[in-house]
């Protein structure tokens, strides 16, 4: 319970932290015909699906996230998902994770760092997790994106319960502010996983 009551205090700091950024941060520019990500203000939803390599189980998740610009280099994002193992009733888990990103602005190229922090809830196994991610956004054209990253995740607990990820998605924008996204993501154990969903901009 301590642990948990330390989380949602650091949470809480940095949503109040970050929520006073944003209001001296750059003016949002999403009325500019740009398709990038990094440095804007955007509500993203979506629906994920992780084939588990050799067995007949699947992977289902649905999740939610806000990011917010911060300062010029500097973007902090709010996460939640759900997700599920279907024909496996007893498992079901919620996460929760906080983000902090640090980009360089080279034009249609984006190369970033992120560090996450996060909370899982699974039945009887509860946790602590991070995440280390380096990555790319690239912009092709003037409504599509593309993003390539490659993240490092583990928890808190005693032993090496690490992996590394991959994920490549691409946003496309039916107007300034509107967008449609795919995603292939990789896992270290050899799962693959598939993801769509809208992103809006404000």
């Amino acid at each position: 319970m301590t642990t948990i009551k330390k989380l949602l205090s650091a949470f809480a700091v940095v949503a109040a932290a970050s929520s006073l950024s944003a209001q001296n941060a750059p003016e949002n520019p999403a009325r500019v015909s740009s398709a990038g990500l990094l440095g804007y203000k955007y509500v993203e939803a979506g629906v994920g699906y992780i084939n588990i390599n050799d067995t007949a189980v699947d992977q289902w998740s649905t999740g939610v996230s806000v990011n917010l610009p911060a300062t010029r280099n500097i973007d902090v994002a709010y996460g939640y998902s759900y997700s599920w193992l279907k024909g496996h009733g007893s498992y079901h888990a919620n996460d929760v994770y906080m983000s902090g990103i640090y980009y360089f602005d080279a034009g249609v190229v984006k190369p970033f760092a992120a560090l996450d922090l996060g909370y899982q809830w699974i039945r009887n196994n509860d946790r602590l997790t991070w995440a280390a991610t380096v990555g790319v956004e690239y912009q092709v054209a003037s409504r599509v994106v593309l993003t390539g990253s490659a993240s490092y995740n583990d928890d808190f607990k005693n032993g090496d319960n690490g992996s590394f990820s991959g994920e490549v998605s691409g946003h496309y924008w039916f107007t300034k502010q509107i967008a449609a996204f795919a995603s292939l993501g990789w896992f270290e154990q050899g799962d693959f996983g598939y993801a769509v969903g809208a992103t809006f901009k404000y």
